[in-house]
């Protein structure tokens, strides 16, 4: 078979959460291959999907808008959507020490 797709996908197996209103449950689905513009996943066959919704992959701390495709049977094919650019994050500041002193700084309200 012939690939169609622009970007080749990577081969998965990862658990994922599929949103598609903020008052329905989420559907559970199995995430099973992936690319910078797409996934293919796999759902309850009888599940209900709209034309729009937020795939997460709670592991990977991952979620992306998406449209869907393409559907056969428990198979759904998922395009994402362009994403805005991230704001960049703050810089660590610098600080100057003398020889043989140790000092860590980092950005107000950084984690790290």
């Amino acid at each position: 078979m012939k690939e169609r797709r622009d970007v080749e996908r990577r081969r998965v197996l990862l658990g994922g959460l599929i949103e598609t209103a903020a008052f329905l449950p989420e559907i559970a689905c199995t995430i099973r291959n992936v690319s910078l513009t797409g996934a293919r996943i796999r759902i309850a066959e009888g599940s209900i999907l709209p034309e729009r919704v937020i795939l997460r992959v709670p592991i990977r701390g991952e979620c992306r808008e998406a449209r869907i495709v393409w559907r056969d049977g428990d198979s759904v094919g998922l395009h994402f959507e362009a994403v805005e650019a991230a704001p960049t994050p703050p810089q660590r500041k610098t600080v100057d020490v003398g020889p043989g002193e140790v000092s860590f700084a980092s950005p107000k309200g950084s984690l790290h």
